[in-house]
């Protein structure tokens, strides 16, 4: 139990199963353990490029964060459904009606569909 629980918290982890039966493996020199010996040479090799000096180190290219104009856009587009007032609500209504184009208090994908098309042009 001691040799499995490698943080001594008194309970065996699944990780440090996971570890114990790897190490088992490794050390009876089976086959599978001949594929965890090789794959712990690759996370090793890995982990020795990923330390490499700042001077050798590939900057990383920063992603811009947030949304593309193109969804600000968008969502600009339905600006008038959200403001908190009667004129607000009484545009909601309207835009309900023009969504539920059968009346059934429901609305399909395609009808939301045709009716943001249809704001949008």
């Amino acid at each position: 139990f001691k040799t499995m629980d490698s943080d001594e918290g008194g309970m065996i982890l699944l990780g440090e199963w996971c570890r114990y039966l790897e190490d088992a493996e490794v050390e009876a020199k089976t086959e599978m353990g001949e594929s965890f010996a090789i794959a712990r040479e690759a996370r090793k090799a890995k982990m020795s490029e990923q330390a490499l000096p700042a001077s050798k180190a590939v900057p990383k290219v920063e992603e811009p964060v947030g949304p593309t104009d193109d969804v600000s856009e968008f969502v600009a587009s339905f600006s008038d459904l959200e403001v908190e007032s009667p004129e607000g609500r009484e545009a909601r209504e309207r835009e309900w009606l023009g969504v539920d184009a059968n009346g059934n208090d429901l609305v399909s994908l395609a009808e939301v569909d045709r009716w943001i098309q249809h704001r949008l042009i």
